[in-house]
């Protein structure tokens, strides 16, 4: 992990970090930080649950899974290649757009959601309709397309809530073009409700094990 302290003239400052994702996710990292402005203000520090054969203890307690497929993807050589051409020509036209809902904007939502589809649903589970589906049809070449969501499994897994370390995998959905924002937030719920055929742990162990033993010969 690196840390930059910036002071500013006018008595302001900022804290910037970087660290290793696969270390830690956003979550080991904020338990970082509040054992951090504890120990400055010199409150009691919750000391986080610690294990030193990471592999080993999820390996014992998450559910064997034989039906979800790895979390990663190989690129084959015509798709490496379609790659880089797009970063060639097409990488510079793309650009970050940022949309903010108001409390009672998402409220809204959310109840509409809820009220169309029949189905108890998350104020994530509608942004991600809403979102995906305008997307989706500006696209002038209609095909079906995937949405992938992070998802904490510490609490799903019953896993020790400050446990550290990387705990962090995506559900990841394909939807057909012409998918409305209601198909994609029931889709979205119900994959989530369903999260343990989702849990693509040991999948992507497997994977990648398997990749080292190739590497190995």
């Amino acid at each position: 992990m690196t840390l930059k302290i910036s002071y500013y003239r006018c008595g302001g400052m900022s804290i910037g970090a970087c660290w290793y994702h696969p270390v830690g996710d956003m979550h080991s990292f904020m338990s970082f930080y509040q054992a951090w402005t504890a120990t400055l203000a010199g409150e009691a520090v919750v000391t986080p649950c610690q294990v030193i054969d990471r592999e080993e203890y999820l390996k014992a307690h998450l559910p064997a899974n034989n039906k979800a497929k790895p979390g990663y993807r190989f690129l084959s050589f015509f798709g490496f290649v379609r790659f880089f051409v797009y970063l060639l020509t097409r990488a510079k036209d793309q650009c970050s757009l940022q949309i903010y809902f108001t409390p009672a904007e998402l409220a809204a939502l959310k109840a509409f959601y809820m009220a169309e589809t029949g189905t108890r649903l998350s104020t994530n589970d509608v942004v991600c309709g809403h979102m995906f589906s305008p997307i989706a049809e500006s696209d002038t070449r209609p095909k079906s397309r995937m949405l992938s969501v992070a998802v904490d499994f510490r609490k799903r897994m019953a896993l020790p809530p400050n446990l550290l370390g990387n705990m962090i995998t995506s559900i990841n959905l394909k939807f057909d073009a012409g998918s409305n924002a209601a198909e994609v937030a029931t889709g979205l719920r119900a994959a989530v409700d369903d999260f343990d055929s989702h849990m693509d742990y040991h999948a992507n162990h497997a994977l990648f094990s398997g990749l080292g033993k190739k590497a190995d010969i």
